[in-house]
């Protein structure tokens, strides 16, 4: 097997769980081999390190190519959602549910423009400020701007890249 000179515990659990191929071991979760006596965190460590070379990482049910791997999700968003002719300037962490919320207090139905990811929640209210300020000539009340003039500009700028 490709696992022969692989530590002698890691090999049997390997062994024990029909691994022969490395497209059998992508199918093996880490829970799987952890589960087996004398494997351990250290134990698996140095498998991932054996699968990096391999470029091959774990994901939550298994490994897989990490090039593959989906990238992180930013944690918050500033966003601009359109109702009518406005534009509502807001953040959120799930953007999606966000305007779904507030759907259900308009008769219209509200259309996402554009999303900036921020890596924290403060990021996001310090952009958002931002833009607030940016912006302050066309607020018509409270989020709420106008689409028109810089606002407008902006938006087919941020759309386009």
């Amino acid at each position: 097997m490709f696992y022969d000179l692989w530590p002698a515990r890691l090999a049997h659990a390997l062994n024990a769980e029909g691994v022969r191929t490395w497209n059998d071991l992508a199918a093996c979760s880490r829970a799987t081999l952890f589960a087996h006596k004398g494997v351990s965190g250290k134990t698996l460590a140095w498998l991932e390190a054996r699968l990096a070379e391999r470029d091959l990482a774990f994901s939550g049910s298994g490994w897989q190519v990490a090039s593959l791997a989906p990238a992180p999700i930013a944690p918050y968003s500033v966003y601009f959602a359109q109702c009518e002719g406005f534009i509502k300037i807001g953040h959120a962490k799930n953007v999606k549910r966000r305007l779904k919320d507030i759907e259900t207090l308009l008769p219209f139905t509200l259309t996402v423009l554009h999303a900036v990811p921020c890596a924290s929640k403060a990021e996001a209210v310090q952009y958002e400020a931002e833009l607030h300020a940016q912006f302050a000539l066309l607020r018509h009340r409270g989020e709420w701007f106008a689409h028109e003039g810089r606002l407008r500009d902006y938006l087919a700028q941020e759309c386009r890249s």
